[in-house]
């Protein structure tokens, strides 16, 4: 009976190795995807997948560069071009397939941070207490709230950053009379919704139609924002609110 099962656990054995697929022959598609640059350091946490799952990696060293697939071929470029930036390069995309980066600025010991949430890329400076910023992480939550660990080499510490790249605009209509405003981005009908989010970055279109008994007399600034990231913020021509 011993040999008995010893055979069969033999032959399960071999029939499993055959079965398998073999690691050793698995086909990879391997392919250049930028012409040679300085790239240093570069971060396990440095390539995501989009809603389609086109791939988008990130990287630097020299300045931060960033390349995706569209779904035909690879599209690259410079993200920062500031000197010495890009190390420890780290990606997050969030439910609008907006990218989000969290790297290294080696020249000023910076952790920094890019979005391209508002159709074009923002750079910000998170942390730049003595040397911060090396090996960092970024995620996004179900919300789309940035998340951020780093290490503080000064110090020895390991550091965490969270925030949004969004701006709370909010319509305050004075007066007697009656009207509604609305936003050319989806968002405002006041009325009764009078406050959204907006990225950073944004230019909004604010629209004020009075009703027949009323008269729609001017704007005159920008409400309260929820947070303010930079101080560009404020009025343009026509009612535009700028970010």
């Amino acid at each position: 009976m011993k040999i008995h099962r010893t055979l069969l656990l033999i032959i399960a054995f071999w029939l499993l190795v055959l079965l398998l697929p073999n690691p050793s022959i698995a086909e990879w598609t391997i392919e250049a995807i930028d012409m040679p640059k300085y790239l240093t350091n570069f971060s396990q946490r440095a390539i995501a997948l989009d809603s389609n799952n086109h791939p988008h990696i990130v990287y630097g060293g020299g300045h931060l560069y960033y390349a995706y697939y569209d779904g035909a071929q690879w599209q690259y470029g410079t993200v920062d071009s500031s000197s010495g930036v890009g190390i420890y390069a780290s990606i997050a995309i969030d439910s609008q397939d907006k990218v989000h980066i969290s790297y290294y600025d080696w020249t000023n010991e910076d952790l920094k941070y890019a979005t391209n949430a508002s159709g074009s890329w923002v750079i910000y400076t998170v942390d730049s207490a003595e040397q911060v910023g090396l090996d960092t992480s970024i995620a996004i939550d179900s919300l789309d709230k940035v998340h951020i660990s780093y290490l503080d080499s000064t110090n020895g510490d390991l550091k965490y950053a969270t925030g949004t790249d969004k701006f709370q605009l909010t319509v305050d209509k004075t007066g007697s009379g009656n009207g509604t405003v609305t936003s050319d981005a989806t968002g405002i009908t006041c009325g009764d919704d009078c406050t959204e989010d907006f990225a950073h970055g944004a230019v909004v279109t604010l629209s004020a139609t009075p009703e027949a008994d009323s008269t729609f007399t001017g704007w005159s600034r920008c409400m309260q924002w929820h947070r303010r990231m930079s101080g560009n913020y404020g009025w343009g021509k026509n009612g535009y609110c700028f970010v």
